[in-house]
């Protein structure tokens, strides 16, 4: 039996033939288990996700007969037993390439490790393929639904991302122009994917249609957000302006083997960077054209290197990254010196590459109240200029000075006019909107309330983030899921040794 999330929700049988959910609490259950897959869900989870504050005179008997009624739907086509009971609630027993979504994500590691490029190209486009429609339609907007849905869209476009760029490196520019059209349109702030747009245009001979497309996005970035374009789309602007021969080299005619890695944050010419050439400068139609991926920043992560290895906590660390795959928010409570930050930097850590943008360090220790921006010194990482005003304001100045987002688009009196029109926490949402990062808040007892209000709005504003912190008592928000920190289990005492 297969179930399918990426579009509207969808049982099948070992056949294909389709199986029936009836009555919408049911298929509202199924999609609840379907946004963790294979885990437990607890009852009393499940009974607000189902009822919210309307709940019925007896919650338990109530999910108790929603379950029944599923089992009895799934039965048709053999599958009245994967819906099991496990204490503390409910799970669905599938394996992850029985959802459809979990299907997407091993086509494109596939894809990702793939030699040949056109294999590559072939496998990007099989996962894409299994799109119906929008990520749990109907249930997309649902509070149990919503972060599984919006990562999945983020997934979808970053696969398309990485499929376009595939298909340049093939020569496929005429097609893929068209094709990029309507998803520039629909997303029309994403850097890399108008930077694949536009060099699909200028390879279909349209080099004109290439330079309106990265002028409507300065505009809109100026007007949306009061933002420059990232340094390798400018860069991949000036090529086609200069018509740079590298930008229509071909695939070898051999066969298309997968290049060297590419690094985006590179600085536009250094080498691995979008548009750089190689040591000798040339290019021909056997070099790699460059992969123009245009990001903001130029880092993909600050957190620290491990002085010494994490003993003792790999179970911990293994629950915590699955808990913050399907969460958007995870707080590791306990007392201070149990082991918080060590074990939220290795999640981190081991967690980083599931994130274009990397994963990011704030820490918040030290501070007990309204909290300073720090000014960035000269020719330091630029920020967002702080305010008068303390907590959540001057809170979202320290996650912007630490992720090197700046709120004007250079040296100059102060942030733009369209920049000035909102808050400062709102600006830095804007500002992370289409990205996908982890954001590790430490410490965040010192600033609850701040941290509290901040993590609510990003996590509301921008779907690719998600947010893992550390704090002596919780957040206490919606949608916060905890994980308290156990103390290390030291080793009995053995035998003392000779001497």
């Amino acid at each position: 039996m297969r179930f399918g999330v990426l579009g509207p929700l969808a049982v099948w049988a070992a056949d294909g033939t389709p199986v029936p959910v009836p009555e919408a609490r049911v298929r509202a259950l199924l999609a609840a288990l379907l946004v963790a897959p294979g885990r437990v869900v607890s009852a009393d989870r499940l009974v607000e996700d189902l009822w919210g504050d309307a709940l019925p005179a007896r919650p338990a008997g109530a999910l108790q007969t929603l379950v029944s009624r599923l089992r009895g739907a799934l039965a048709a086509a053999g599958g009245r037993e994967l819906v099991a009971r496990r204490p503390p609630g409910y799970l669905l027993r599938v394996s992850g390439e029985a959802v459809d979504a979990g299907r997407f994500t091993a086509l494109a590691d596939r894809a990702r490790a793939a030699a040949d490029q056109r294999e590559r190209a072939a496998l990007f486009a099989e996962a894409l393929a299994g799109w119906r429609g929008p990520a749990f339609a109907g249930f997309a907007d649902e509070p149990f639904a919503r972060a599984a849905a919006a990562g999945l869209e983020e997934r979808r476009l970053l696969v398309w991302e990485e499929y376009a760029e595939t298909r340049l490196w093939l020569g496929e520019y005429g097609a893929l122009a068209g094709e990029l059209r309507e998803l520039t349109e629909s997303h029309p702030l994403r850097e890399r994917l108008r930077a694949a747009h536009m060099r699909a245009l200028y390879g279909a001979g349209r080099p004109s249609e290439a330079l309106e497309a990265y002028q409507d996005l300065r505009r809109r970035l100026d007007e949306e957000l009061g933002l420059e374009p990232g340094p390798a789309l400018v860069a991949l602007h000036g090529a086609v302006l200069r018509q740079d021969p590298a930008l229509l080299a071909a695939a070898p005619a051999g066969g298309a083997h997968a290049p060297r890695a590419v690094d985006h944050g590179a600085a536009p010419g250094a080498p691995g960077a979008p548009g750089a050439s190689g040591a000798s400068g040339a290019s021909g139609a056997s070099a790699r054209p460059p992969a123009v991926a245009a990001g903001t920043r130029r880092r993909r992560g600050n957190l620290p290197a491990p002085v010494t290895p994490l003993v003792g906590r790999s179970r911990s660390v293994a629950e915590v990254r699955a808990l913050l795959e399907a969460e958007r928010l995870v707080t590791l409570t306990g007392p201070g010196g149990v082991g918080k930050t060590r074990l939220a930097l290795e999640v981190a850590g081991a967690s980083a590459g599931s994130f274009a943008d990397g994963a990011w360090l704030v820490e918040l220790a030290g501070q007990t109240g309204p909290v300073r921006a720090p000014q960035a010194a000269a020719g330091g990482a630029p920020h967002l200029a702080p305010t008068a005003a303390g907590g959540l304001e001057e809170l979202a100045g320290v996650v912007a000075a630490t992720l090197g987002i700046r709120d004007d688009a250079g040296p100059g009196p102060g942030p733009s006019p369209a920049a000035a029109a909102h808050p400062l926490a709102d600006r830095l949402a804007d500002a992370l909107r289409g990205r996908q990062l982890l954001l590790v808040l430490d410490n965040c007892e010192h600033v609850v309330d701040a941290a509290a209000e901040l993590t609510r709005l990003l996590l509301r504003a921008t779907p690719g983030v998600r947010v893992l912190t550390t704090s002596r008592e919780p957040l206490g928000i919606s949608g916060e899921r905890l994980w308290p920190v156990p103390p290390l289990d030291l080793p009995a005492p053995g035998p003392r040794p000779r001497r």
